[in-house]
């Protein structure tokens, strides 16, 4: 018996206008992706890194056979993340 299965994505570009450096960005990034693992139980993963910008871009996925479910943790960690 096949069950659908369903995967939640989150894709955030973030601004870190003190980050002089890669070393400074990256500071940021691993505490977010520490904070985020911890409440939420998601993965957190870094993708496009650009060492001149000041910007990282991060997507944070879950999965599972409920799909309210799903939205129930993606929807309050997008909240949390602009706050």
């Amino acid at each position: 018996m096949a069950s659908e299965v369903f995967v939640g994505v989150v894709r955030v570009a973030l601004s870190v206008p003190g980050a002089r450096n890669r070393k400074d960005r990256r500071r940021v990034v691993v505490s977010l992706r520490d904070r985020v693992r911890h409440r939420f139980h998601v993965t957190f993963h870094e993708v496009g890194d650009d060492e001149r910008s000041p910007r990282s871009v991060v997507v944070m996925t879950t999965a599972g056979n409920d799909p309210g479910l799903i939205r129930s943790i993606l929807d309050p960690l997008v909240g949390w993340i602009h706050s």
